[in-house]
């Protein structure tokens, strides 16, 4: 019997916020909709520069906080509109 791989999220979010209670009510709901939740902060410690890049690309879905306009947020959100992925803002 073969398991179905759940559905991944990519959270872009600044550095640090993942702790913030908006984030655990984000991975609760994601939960109960039986999607992986990932954050940056996981992404970063793999290897290699393109690492969210790579991220995006086999994600189903793309959360992103924009609101403070970080630059590098701004960029992946980019990457993953023009990659044509699911995008939340």
């Amino acid at each position: 019997m073969m398991t179905e791989e759940k559905p991944k999220a990519i959270i872009l979010s600044p550095l640090g916020k993942s702790s913030e209670p908006i984030a655990e009510q984000l991975v609760n709901i994601l939960n109960d909709f039986k999607v992986t939740p990932i954050f940056y902060e996981q992404i970063k410690q793999d290897s290699g520069p393109f690492s969210i890049v790579s991220e995006i690309d086999n994600a189903d879905l793309v959360i992103a906080d924009v609101s403070g306009a970080n630059p590098n947020i701004m960029f992946e959100v980019g990457y993953a509109q023009g990659r044509g992925n699911l995008l939340c803002l």
